[in-house]
């Protein structure tokens, strides 16, 4: 058994073959479009944060070239510490394409060289004037005559009019060579154009991922050529807004450089997660109940019901099989775990680790955690359900031992009682069915909630050094302060967070108007618990 799900291995003669999340449609479709595209083209693919965006790109890229188109993956996150994002572009495009070129190859690898050459000129040329001027700051310029002041302004003045002329040549110049190149790797099939996925975009620094986007539209845009950008589009326009202020027409900005855009279909979460449970091997370690039935049915139908009603990433989904896994691993032989009321729990910590912990130490009841799942849009639907049922129960049975557990029957028989309609009755009542069952299998001074929560508590002891756990967060100043947790754990990733504090970022809430607000996020990184605060409009970065 594995203790998190092991990154996908891609077969490139079949890359969907291990797709879980029902991606070759997509693929396939978007293989057709880019079939029929001649000219310049910017593509974007539109996904939340963990929903398996980097993976679907990169069978799709064995697809294609699979399919005898040239690709490029550049992961423009890992390249933002350059000044100018056309080096590392022009130095991934040799690496991934120009070095595995045969001898059939030369002249287009002769293009490629004219081109990078030219492009090392513009990358020089994009430091900034302001470097040069910042030299006048050393002098006292009204101990400077008149006239040598107007010489050496007149003379700048012709140096830079100078220079926009042959930038503009060299822009030519670049775009020459790059057509050519392009044309020589398509001379066999021209009907295939030369396809270049930026990923990761919406996490880079704002003012990179501006300036990405400006050298793609005026020094790519060359027929033959398709850019696939692949981004969260809302996170990108958090960040961008958080940077150039909130009135900025994001979208408008964005119709500039992309297209088309393609928003990437939901994955299904229950053959998510029972593709989990299958790959790391849960099933194997899951005891049989009393009566030698398989649990795992039940596992999976309270877990996938609170994904979809807390709407879990597949990341978070994937970090929840993570405690599942080791939580099982760590029991001993004989122990039986009631496999649904730790899914809950762990369900519960993963959507808001404050109300989880207040839960769990007796800070608030079970109609208090209730009352939470009822705030989301699903969670009505979710609680009249039977796995809603059995989590009620689950929940009012879970501060009682054996000896105590006719208090919570009591309570819902009281609640029948004094129901105003059947349907209401009738929830009661079958809540208290469930009770009674889940007491028969209590035992001695067990109580389920300090029981399963000290075997979460044991897994989060096994955390991965490198992984951030974001346990709370809340947006606000003094009283007036919401719980961001969910936004703020969707924005983590491959263990890092970055994130502009602004209310845009936040998810659009504000909880005191007019006032100065903070971000407390308390995280776990390295096997310690830390609390940062962050003022309003500065930027947080994790770790």
């Amino acid at each position: 058994m594995l203790f998190k799900n092991p990154e996908m291995e891609i077969d490139p003669e079949a890359p969907f073959k291990s797709d879980q999340l029902e991606r070759l449609e997509s693929a396939t479709i978007l293989t057709g479009l880019v079939r029929t595209l001649e000219g310049p083209f910017v593509l974007c693919i539109d996904s939340g944060w963990g929903t398996g965006k980097t993976t679907f790109v990169k069978m799709w890229r064995h697809k294609l070239k699979k399919d005898g188109f040239h690709c490029l993956y550049f992961n423009a996150w890992e390249n933002d510490l350059y000044p100018d994002p056309l080096v590392p572009l022009v130095g991934e495009i040799q690496m991934g394409i120009v070095a595995t070129l045969d001898a059939k190859g030369t002249k287009a690898k002769e293009n490629f060289e004219k081109a990078k050459k030219v492009a090392g000129y513009l990358a020089k040329r994009a430091i900034p004037v302001v470097l040069k001027l910042a030299t006048a700051g050393l002098l006292d310029v009204g101990d400077l005559p008149e006239e040598f002041i107007a010489t050496a302004v007149a003379e700048f003045a012709q140096e830079r009019i100078d220079d926009y002329e042959k930038e503009k040549n060299t822009l030519k110049e670049f775009k020459e060579h790059l057509a050519e190149f392009v044309k020589e790797l398509s001379c066999d099939d021209p009907g295939r154009p030369v396809v270049i996925f930026i990923d990761e975009l919406d996490r880079c620094r704002p003012t990179y991922a501006v300036e990405l986007l400006e050298r793609v539209k005026h020094l790519f845009d060359v027929e033959g050529i398709v850019f696939v950008l692949v981004l969260d589009r809302e996170q990108l326009a958090h960040s961008m807004r958080a940077l150039y202020g909130a009135g900025m027409d994001v979208e408008g900005y964005l119709r500039r450089f992309i297209d088309l855009n393609y928003r990437l279909p939901d994955a299904s979460r229950r053959r998510f997660c029972a593709h989990l449970l299958d790959r790391m091997g849960l099933k194997g370690a899951i005891q049989p109940t009393l009566s030698g039935e398989d649990p795992s049915g039940d596992l999976l139908t309270m877990f996938v019901d609170l994904a979809e009603t807390f709407e879990f990433s597949l990341r978070v989904q994937e970090q929840c099989f993570t405690d599942l896994s080791i939580a099982l691993r760590t029991t001993e032989e004989g122990d039986r775990l009631d496999l649904a009321a730790l899914a809950l729990l762990i369900a519960l910590k993963a959507a808001s680790s404050e109300r989880y912990r207040r839960f769990v130490e007796g800070e608030a009841s079970s109609d208090d955690v209730i009352a939470f799942v009822n705030e989301h849009p699903k969670g009505r639907v979710f609680l009249e359900s039977s796995a809603g049922r059995w989590a009620e129960a689950y929940l009012a049975s879970s501060g009682y031992d054996l000896s105590e557990m006719h208090i919570p029957i009591t309570e819902y028989k009281d609640k029948e009682t004094q129901a105003d309609s059947e349907a209401q009755k009738s929830r009661y009542r079958e809540t208290v069915r469930i009770l009674n069952q889940i007491s028969g299998q209590l035992h001695g001074s067990c109580r389920l909630a300090s029981d399963l929560a000290r075997r979460i508590d044991i897994a989060q002891r096994f955390t991965t050094t490198t992984e951030l756990l974001i346990h709370s967060a809340t947006w606000g100043k003094g009283e007036h302060t919401t719980d961001v947790t969910q936004v703020v754990r969707s924005q983590v990733s491959d263990g890092r967070l970055s994130l502009p504090v602004t209310n845009e970022s936040l998810g659009g809430q504000d909880p005191i108007v007019g006032v100065r607000k903070e971000l407390v996020v308390t995280y776990l990184y390295e096997g310690e618990t830390h609390t940062v605060r962050t003022p309003e409009r500065e930027y947080l970065s994790l770790p």
